[in-house]
């Protein structure tokens, strides 16, 4: 029993501090894009909430054999956190996303970062690929951002459990021959 307690915690305090990353990642991009800094205000530690209390956040609890209850992020909206306008789409900034940080969350079931102004950046760092431990994920939405969608339908392959993609508005074309 003392096990699962100590995992529960373990899982709940790793997506807590993954969340408060990509807070910090979004709230330092908008900083030079929009000079907005308030972004997700109630994604905070000390007020007590549970991160599943969060906007933009849903979560699932499964019950353990102690009466505890461990949750866990199940569907994650970060799409348009800057406000993006089509006349600002020619602007080309690019949100340096850490996709990798995305992994924590063994969960996830529906990950939506729609009209951020994800680049390619993540292909060069870590690639989609990385999802690919995303075992759960079923819905995946990078529509809206300035991703060359002919460079990840390889990595896209590797997410056995999607149902849905949306990659339109995105630059690119179609899957490459005999792919998809």
């Amino acid at each position: 029993m003392v096990g699962w307690a100590h995992q529960r915690i373990s899982i709940e305090e790793e997506e807590k501090k993954t969340l408060l990353e990509i807070k910090s990642s979004l709230v330092e991009f908008s900083k030079s894009y929009n000079g907005v800094e308030n972004l997700l205000p109630s994604w905070v530690v000390n007020d007590g909430s549970s991160y599943c209390d969060w906007e933009r956040i849903n979560c699932n609890s499964t019950p353990s054999s102690v009466g505890d209850h461990y949750k866990y992020v199940t569907d994650l909206s970060l799409g348009n956190m800057f406000s993006m306008k089509e006349s600002d789409y020619s602007l080309r900034i690019i949100w340096p996303l850490n996709i990798s940080l995305f992994i924590h969350f063994k969960e996830l079931r529906r990950l939506d970062l729609s009209w951020n102004y994800i680049g390619d950046t993540f292909l060069v760092t870590t690639g989609l690929e990385k999802l690919s431990e995303l075992k759960n994920l079923e819905t995946l939405n990078l529509s809206g951002n300035f991703i060359e969608t002919n460079n990840i339908f390889l990595s896209l392959s590797q997410l056995a459990s999607l149902k849905v993609l949306d990659l339109s508005f995105t630059r690119g074309g179609s899957p490459p021959y005999g792919k998809g």
